[in-house]
């Protein structure tokens, strides 16, 4: 298994999408999470990607 680790300049678009995607899947879907719009976090945050899609 490979792990990427990237701070959020490092970022793709395509990343930021998928990050979005599967968080919406998780916590709106999944958990039945009402919505929150980005808090602003993510840009001091770190974001790990594995190959395992």
């Amino acid at each position: 298994m490979n792990w990427a680790i990237k701070t959020f300049d490092q970022l793709t678009s395509k990343e930021i999408y998928e990050i979005l995607k599967s968080r919406a899947e998780v916590f709106v879907k999944e958990q039945k999470i009402s919505y929150v719009d980005p808090d602003g976090v993510d840009y001091k945050s770190w974001h790990v990607k594995s190959n395992l899609s």
